[in-house]
């Protein structure tokens, strides 16, 4: 289940950076691309650090879900 979160973080990620294109009329450049490359890494390392937090706080604190 832990590699899924990853993944679903990154699939949503890439819509949302053309959303946010989109949205401000902004065009498809090459710093856009290299922004959506640094997007897709901040979202991958965040997702791992939440279920590495989840996993703490479930073997050390006893929290549920």
């Amino acid at each position: 289940m832990q590699p899924v979160t990853t993944l679903v973080a990154l699939v949503l990620s890439v819509p949302g950076a053309f959303l946010a294109l989109f949205v401000t009329q902004s065009a498809l450049s090459l710093p856009a691309l290299i922004g959506l490359v640094m997007l897709m890494g901040i979202a991958t390392k965040n997702s791992i650090l939440l279920v590495d937090y989840i996993i703490i706080a479930r073997q050390e604190h006893g929290l549920d879900r």
